[in-house]
């Protein structure tokens, strides 16, 4: 099991905007999350392929601790956190996570985000 807590605010994932000359874009916000949590996460990335390596079922699991009450759905948070990791390939394919589990936490005076993936098959 990889189990890693990580001192970052999570953002959820956005909808992609298209420019007028039909270009796909992302939210700064977004973006910056997205490399942020790569860089902070590229340390730990053998620890996750490793946890991968010849499985095709895995559990992803997280907790999301919010400073200040977010306004942010689960599910958003969550594909920004997989899809982050999947471009990166620290994780092959979401398509094999079949076991998710996400809690939100508010109001906690702190931003962290607990990950744990596991092997399962």
């Amino acid at each position: 099991m990889f189990e890693r807590t990580y001192n970052i605010k999570a953002v959820p994932a956005s909808r992609p905007r298209v420019t007028r000359s039909h270009r796909v874009y992302y939210t700064k916000t977004y973006t910056k999350f997205r490399e942020d949590w790569q860089a902070i996460t590229r340390k730990d990335w053998p620890a996750i392929q490793a946890e991968m390596e010849n499985t095709h079922e895995y559990a992803f699991n997280f907790e999301i601790y919010f400073a200040k009450h977010p306004r942010a759905d689960l599910d958003n948070i969550t594909k920004a956190l997989q899809d982050s990791l999947m471009n990166a390939s620290a994780i092959l394919d979401d398509n094999f996570c079949t076991d998710l589990h996400g809690v939100k936490h508010s109001d906690t005076g702190l931003n962290q985000i607990k990950l744990r993936i596991w092997r399962i098959k």
